[in-house]
């Protein structure tokens, strides 16, 4: 994949962090976005990128998940939002009988870094 690989293992489980304030310019559906109360947080403090630099304390990745619990479906499908979007925009086609099908799959929603839900510098 041409990526260093990690200098430290990842963390056993998801570690869910406090919910950060939204940036001081976030958008208005960013905004809202961090109203739901189902939006969970994973700490990226210290993760360190390709070129070397470590994200800052506070830098966390948003997302939303839909359905059973990881482990108690057929599988998770993974539904990133796109450089616009925040994860509420997207659950139109989530849930059961939908085309994310939530009576048969875990559907995570994580929100693009940058978009004001996640981890916006």
């Amino acid at each position: 994949s041409g990526l260093p690989a990690p200098t430290a293992p990842p963390p056993a489980g998801p570690e869910r962090v406090a919910r950060p304030p939204p940036p001081p310019r976030a958008p208005p559906a960013a905004r809202r976005a961090l109203s739901d109360p189902e939006v969970q947080h994973f700490d990226l403090a210290g993760f360190e990128l390709a070129c070397g630099h470590a994200l800052p304390a506070g830098a966390t990745l948003a997302y939303k998940v839909h359905g059973p619990p990881v482990g108690a479906s057929k599988g998770v499908i993974l539904h990133p939002t796109s450089f616009d979007a925040v994860h509420d925009e997207l659950e139109y086609s989530i849930g059961e009988g939908q085309t994310l099908d939530t009576s048969a799959y875990t559907v995570v929603v994580p929100n693009l870094l940058g978009n004001g839900v996640s981890y916006s510098p």
